[in-house]
């Protein structure tokens, strides 16, 4: 077949962009372009006249006689995608399409083009990594507006995004919520005294022990400063009681070592209060548990206090 092609219509063939190949039904390889044998890296006589299992890997060639065992009418179509692995080890993605053609002489084969797609494959890949690192990174950006840089736990912002939600939970399964504020003991005289250094190092050491002390549901966060709070879903006021005196005597118990081998120690009022399930948002309980905090310490530090529903209009002490 391919010698009676005729020279100029071969060299036609031959300078198509893409490797076109012809076959009868049964299989047998009657005419390859050029681009068809540079793919598979074979001359024509190593091609022509061979059945595809003779110079293609077993699967592939399976492939394509299971792409054709439903070609019966003249003019039907199929095409399939194929991974081909050459033999210089380098692979290559291809859609094969294919048409039963019937000749002026009644006889039918199948006429095959194949585009490579490989290149196009290998930028989408490239893409939806692209794509997948963005995401990564709208996360670590997401993940950054909501923590605090220095203690790593939620910043503001974060523990009034997240305590909305536990308020509408809370009014629907009627659930107490108890709210507890702290505030580290002369903070400024300990950052005046050590540095600001030591100062964070012991922002950082609080945290931990808090940290310790709480459950996963429960909300810390870093308000400013030296200024923290803990929202405490399904709890009473007893509950919020013990919660804080649990922290405040374990932060007690810890300090921080420097450099000269002498510990620093440090110490946290707390100020608590219930939520109410009439209030709409936390406001009202922060300023509850901020006169609670007030009132720890006015009375010396170091002390937790829990308020109902007294609000104590006076700043909180330094």
């Amino acid at each position: 077949m391919q010698a009676t092609l005729g020279a100029n219509l071969t060299f036609l063939l031959d300078e198509l962009p893409t490797p076109a190949f012809m076959k009868w039904p049964k299989g047998e390889i009657i005419y390859a372009n050029q681009p068809y044998l540079d793919m598979h890296e074979r001359r024509a006589d190593e091609v022509v006249g061979r059945m595809l299992y003779e110079f293609l890997p077993a699967e592939v060639a399976q492939l394509a006689s299971d792409s054709e065992k439903n070609f019966s009418d003249v003019g039907q179509t199929t095409q399939l995608m194929a991974e081909l692995k050459l033999d210089n080890g380098r692979r290559s993605n291809f859609i094969v399409r294919k048409k039963l053609i019937a000749l002026p002489s009644g006889e039918k084969v199948i006429l095959g083009i194949i585009d490579d797609i490989s290149t196009f494959i290998e930028q989408e890949q490239k893409l939806e990594e692209r794509h997948r690192q963005l995401r990564r990174r709208q996360g670590q950006l997401k993940k950054l507006a909501t923590l605090d840089p220095l203690t790593g736990i939620s910043n503001r912002r974060a523990f009034y995004e997240n305590a909305e939600s536990v308020l509408q939970f809370a009014k629907v399964g009627k659930l107490g919520v108890g709210l507890l504020m702290f505030d580290l003991d002369n903070f400024k005289a300990l950052n005046d005294t050590y540095g600001h250094a030591v100062g964070d190092q012991v922002l950082i050491e609080f945290t931990k022990v808090v940290s310790d002390c709480i459950r996963n549901n429960d909300i810390f966060a870093r308000l400013g400063g030296e200024e923290f709070a803990l929202l405490l879903p399904d709890v009473d006021k007893s509950e919020v009681n013990r919660i804080g005196e649990r922290i405040r005597s374990s932060v007690e118990r810890t300090s921080v070592a420097l450099e000269s081998r002498t510990h620093v120690s440090f110490t946290t009022s707390v100020g608590g209060t219930m939520w109410q399930n009439t209030e709409s948002d936390l406001d009202a309980s922060l300023k509850r548990a901020d006169g609670a905090l007030y009132n720890a310490k006015r009375s010396g530090r170091n002390l937790v206090k829990i308020l109902q529903s007294t609000v104590v209009d006076e700043p909180s002490a330094a």
